[in-house]
């Protein structure tokens, strides 16, 4: 689980993004105060949310080009003062007649995903994010409901004519609301699944994804041949500019149930699996036994017994070195 400090500096760069992108109403100021004044974390991780963007312009500096012909860009205005506790400070105007500097905003945004990686890019993009180990379900106001699975980002697109989600990271299930006049999509990767009023799971893999349907159809497009339609009870897999598939039976998953499912798998990869749910880092330390295949079903509320149950199976102990890493030997 997330630690309060790890969770105060998540909540700092969601209200500085929200501050300072120019949308923020009365409303959600007098929040962002509240939130502030509510713990000493609160106003120290936002501080130093603040000061990455002070020194936003020094990067700037690398990003600058000299195209003679091309015009300054401008800098970006600042968050009224209403919604910050301090000014925040701006970068001075540069001449710019032989030299382009990226906006400020811009470097700002270059400076978290440095400082952060690509979580920081998660927060830019996701509407909706669970943490690792932790499940959500949301439900949107067509009625649709998404139950996100660990480690998950959506980014959410609803009109009038379209609903559109991008998994940017993890799996969901999606109970569709059936709407006919708003066509219900899911992007992941290079993957668009398009949904014929139905219940379906998506998965992000290293280089692809799988979908699996429980009810209804739904057609799996990667831009790479026909697309593949896939009714209930159906799978498949998916990957950039190749054909989606082959079919094949679906393969049930726990998670939604509170179990990590564990089906006629080697032990690296059930490990691995279980890994998904668990903050720290499970290590096999025993390749002999590595290929070696299991079936369990492990509750989620206790990874670390369930893990000392299959490593008995095994003839492995367990040992914990520190809070994040369990050696199984």
């Amino acid at each position: 689980m997330t630690t309060r400090e790890e969770r105060a500096e998540d909540e700092a760069l969601d209200w500085f993004l929200r501050l300072t992108s120019g949308a923020a109403d009365d409303g959600e100021r007098a929040r962002f105060e509240a939130w502030h004044k509510a713990d000493r974390r609160h106003a120290d991780a936002f501080a130093a949310v603040e000061a990455i963007w002070a020194d936003a312009d020094a990067l700037g500096e690398a990003f600058a080009a000299d195209p003679p012909t091309t015009p300054a860009a401008p800098t970006a205005p600042a968050a009224p003062a209403a919604t910050r506790p301090r000014p925040m400070p701006r970068a001075a105007p540069r001449p710019t007649r032989r030299r382009w500097r990226a906006p400020l905003a811009v470097a700002a945004v270059a400076v978290l995903a440095l400082l952060a990686g690509p979580e920081a890019l998660l927060r830019l993009q996701a509407d909706h994010r669970t943490g690792v180990g932790e499940q959500a379900q949301i439900v949107l106001a067509d009625g649709s409901r998404l139950h996100l699975n660990t480690d998950t980002a959506i980014a959410l697109e609803l009109r009038d004519t379209a609903r559109r989600i991008t998994l940017l990271s993890g799996e969901a299930i999606f109970d569709v609301a059936h709407d006919p006049d708003r066509p219900f999509t899911v992007t992941a990767g290079s993957g668009q699944i398009s949904a014929l009023g139905t219940s379906f799971r998506v998965r992000l893999l290293n280089e692809g994804g799988e979908v699996a349907v429980t009810e209804g159809r739904v057609a799996v497009d990667t831009g790479g041949g026909d697309a593949l339609e896939l009714g209930a009870g159906q799978q498949a897999s998916f990957a950039d500019g190749t054909p989606p598939g082959p079919i094949a039976p679906v393969r049930q998953v726990g998670w939604p149930s509170g179990f990590v499912s564990l089906r006629d798998m080697p032990l690296a990869n059930a490990l691995a699996e279980i890994d998904r749910y668990n903050p720290g880092l499970i290590v096999l330390a025993a390749p002999e036994v590595a290929a070696r295949r299991v079936t369990a079903r492990i509750a989620l509320a206790d990874l670390e017994g369930g893990i000392e149950a299959l490593a008995a199976t095994e003839n492995l102990s367990v040992t914990r070195l520190t809070s994040y890493l369990l050696v199984l030997q």
